[in-house]
């Protein structure tokens, strides 16, 4: 099995974006998929992890999909990561929210096919 490591590579946040969201879908009708999702801070220039809504792995069951969001209250540069066996039956979607009612931003977003490969060593 192959490991996939993708990344949105390092996103300048917009001023009214509050939280990261990542949505994970298992269009996979039969087979569960295990994915690891990490939320790094860069205004340092240096990564440092931080909380997301739901521990890894995360398993997203046949035909569902999950929604995971990370703080970034006080956060100017991030990164969202994915590690995962790779299947073409899993779609990763990332977006900006702002603070409640969450409306989704016209900035940081970054879809499934906007993702990059990484080498993580």
């Amino acid at each position: 099995m192959t490991i996939k490591k993708l990344s949105t590579g390092v996103l300048a946040k917009d001023v009214t974006t509050t939280l990261a969201g990542i949505t994970l879908v298992n269009v996979d009708s039969d087979d569960s998929a295990n994915v690891s999702v990490f939320v790094f801070d860069w205004t340092s220039g240096s990564p440092v992890q931080l909380t997301t809504s739901i521990p890894n792995p995360v398993i997203i069951l046949p035909d569902t999909f999950q929604n995971i969001t990370a703080s970034l209250s006080s956060v100017s540069f991030y990164e969202i990561r994915f590690v995962y066996t790779f299947d073409n039956d899993i779609i990763f979607n990332c977006y900006g929210l702002t603070a409640l009612p969450f409306v989704i931003g016209q900035a940081n977003n970054v879809l499934h096919r906007e993702l990059s490969d990484v080498e993580l060593v």
